[in-house]
């Protein structure tokens, strides 16, 4: 019965930021399912993992083959394609991502500033800037679902511009998976 189901109102992978009605991702090989057990503790209503444990016997499960590739298109689903409100500038390569970013993003603060626009948001290895957010990075590209939640804030924000690196092992991984960047 469908009318039974709860509203989701948050999707995480982080046990610690767990709240009522939470959809809990079981990723990483570092994974522990007491992590699983304080996020049914703390609110979650389903978990979706590659594998089904008892902790999470009180909720629903969502077993999937790939959990990374599952991670990309839920995040896609449940922030509803934000970033298709954004202009995405993608920078990939070796040598020279930060730079780049930073010369991009430079010149886009100042076109906005002649318009009265917000500054440009940046995803880099070295900070990370929404409108929201503003934190030192820990990864060159964030994990999808810190990124969707990025591009949210943004759009909350009436950010238009959001620059980011994209590393290789971003790509690998599917963190950008079904993300269309206007510029690459």
């Amino acid at each position: 019965e469908y009318s039974e189901d709860p509203l989701i109102s948050f999707l995480t992978y982080d046990s610690r930021q767990v709240m009522k009605n939470t959809v809990f991702v079981c990723k990483g090989a570092h994974f522990q399912p007491s992590y699983l057990k304080e996020a049914v503790s703390k609110g979650a209503v389903c978990y979706i993992s590659q594998v089904s444990y008892e902790e999470g016997n009180s909720i629903k499960a969502v077993i999937v083959k790939d959990i990374r590739e599952a991670m990309a298109h839920i995040a896609n689903l449940y922030y509803d394609n934000i970033w298709k409100k954004l202009s995405l500038i993608g920078i990939t390569g070796t040598k020279g991502k930060s730079t780049t970013a930073y010369y991009i993003k430079s010149i886009l603060d100042e076109h906005m500033a002649l318009k009265g626009g917000e500054k440009a948001g940046i995803l880099s290895s070295i900070e990370n800037y929404d409108g929201v957010i503003f934190e030192e990075s820990h990864l060159t590209t964030p994990e999808t679902l810190e990124l969707h939640n990025h591009f949210k804030n943004a759009v909350d924000k009436d950010i238009k511009y959001m620059v980011m690196e994209v590393s290789s092992q971003a790509l690998k991984y599917d963190r950008t998976k079904g993300i269309v960047f206007n510029t690459g």
